[in-house]
């Protein structure tokens, strides 16, 4: 995956480039299931990383109105099962995290970070009205 460039979905078959607006995310999801929740965020069901089925969120900067962050989410399991999901398939994507540390909310989910060309990947779990998992793939302007 050129994960510098944009974020490859298996199904649909769609690359999403990291300079795409969000008028043009409309386009190329056009009848694929796409839908607006907010302002500047969209929301898909996928699959991604190797066959993970997930729901992706997209997240677009409000100053330069481009792509800058996805969100990964399993729906339908605990979040036991959609961390131990997730982390493997982004083991399998990305290779060994870049840096790990304790959960901050529950010890068998850690906090771990991938530092990579362009982008910056972090899996953990925090407290929001009980624990919730999160996912985050965010453009960054350095490389490492």
């Amino acid at each position: 995956m050129e994960i510098a460039k944009g974020f490859q979905l298996e199904q649909p078959r769609v690359f999403v480039s990291w300079d795409i607006t969000h008028q043009e995310l409309e386009s190329l999801f056009q009848g694929l299931g796409l839908r607006r929740v907010g302002d500047g965020f969209h929301l898909s069901g996928c699959s991604s990383l190797g066959g993970l089925s997930h729901s992706l969120g997209f997240g677009f900067s409000r100053t330069g109105g481009k792509l800058s962050e996805i969100g990964l989410h399993v729906p339908g399991v605990s979040i036991e099962e959609s961390y131990q999901q997730l982390q493997q398939h982004l083991i399998a994507t990305f290779g060994p995290p870049t840096s790990s540390s304790p959960g901050a909310e529950m010890a068998e989910c850690p906090h771990h970070t991938w530092l990579l060309p362009g982008v910056r990947v972090e899996h953990y779990v925090i407290e929001h009205f009980g624990p919730a998992e999160r996912t985050y793939i965010t453009k960054t302007q350095q490389d490492f």
